[in-house]
Order: structure tokens, then sequence, then C-alpha cells
């Protein structure tokens, strides 16, 4: 975590886990290492900037954080543009009032495919506040299992990838919607 927004999401999180009898720990990321992602569950809030270990799982992301040279901006580049999509995805400002950015879910497995490690990024802090609240919301779960579906009669996909498009006010997040998804093959675990 790294601001308030990010608080704001881990907040969210753990009143959700009262619902289910779990009770997550919160952890600064320095005080973390390469080994405890081999074994149990993972939110990562944030992007590589302010969590390094995003790294880790970036080569399986498609949507990857990237600072535009020239304006110093941040979006996701698309690595596979699909049929009718950008190669770019970033703030779109169209009224001084109400900014439209991005921010991308990956719910990947953790390095040894024992668990699962969840990454919510956005370009701002606001969008990936919008992003946190959408993880939480009930509606969610469908959604995701809905993207997860494959195909009649195969077995639903482990591990996607959402890019959604957050409409908020500066300071306060607003509502999102997905405009991209993946589906992610999980790489092999290590020896």
């Amino acid at each position: 975590m790294k601001g308030l927004g990010d608080l704001n999401v881990a907040a969210k999180f753990l009143r959700l886990s009262e619902h289910y009898d779990v009770w997550p720990r919160i952890r600064y990321a320095r005080y973390l290492d390469t080994r405890k992602f081999k074994s149990g569950n993972f939110i990562l809030i944030g992007s590589r900037r302010g969590v390094p270990w995003v790294q880790l799982f970036e080569p399986q992301l498609n949507f990857y954080l990237v600072q535009d040279a020239k304006t110093h901006s941040f979006r996701f580049l698309n690595r596979s543009p699909q049929p009718g999509e950008r190669p770019y995805y970033g703030p779109d400002s169209d009224t001084k009032s109400q900014e439209e950015s991005c921010a991308d879910i990956a719910i990947l497995p953790n390095l040894s495919n024992n668990g699962y490690v969840v990454i919510i990024s956005g370009v701002t802090m606001e969008a990936t506040e919008a992003a946190g609240e959408m993880v939480a919301s009930r509606e969610f779960s469908t959604a995701l299992a809905n993207l997860l579906r494959t195909g009649p009669g195969k077995t639903p996909a482990r591990c996607a990838e959402l890019l959604l498009q957050a409409r908020s006010m500066p300071g306060t997040a607003g509502v999102s919607r997905i405009i991209s998804h993946r589906l992610v093959r999980p790489q092999r675990a290590e020896p």
C-alpha cells in the first residue's frame, strides 16, 4: 500500500473478509520476500512503482503499466491488442471535474501454483480505488465467473486479467466498467 486509496481498498477487503471468517493480515511491501509468494494468497494493491513484487507476475500480464516518455504520464500498454482494442489505455480527461482513467485487476496463481495473487493497479490513485471497490462488490464474483467460462462443457479458466475504465472525481473513486479481459494461462511452477 502506498496511499489513501490503497488504504481504503484494504479496509474494504478487511470488512469483506469478516463475512467469510477469513482473517487477512496487512503487510508492508518492504517486509516481504520472494519466498512468501510461493505459498498462500495475496492481494497486491498498486503498481510495480509502489509494490515491487508486482514485477514477479508481470510476464503473465497483457496490460502493462508504462510511462510515456514525452508526457511522463502513465498508461497501460496492451501487449496483444484484439480487434477493436487500442494499443494503449490511460487517462482521458474530457472535463475538469470528471476524469476517465484505467485500472487493471489480475487474478494469477502464486509462484508455486498452490494459491492466488490478486493485483489491483490503476493509472491513478482514484482508478486503483475504483478497481478495489469493484472487486469488493457483490456483483464482481458473478461477472468474473461469466468471464472465466471458456465454452460449453469446458472447465472454466482459473485466472484472468481485467482492464477497467474508471470515471471519478479528483480525489475520490468512481464507477468502473470492464472494457477488456484476458484469460491467463498459469506458468509452470518452479521445481
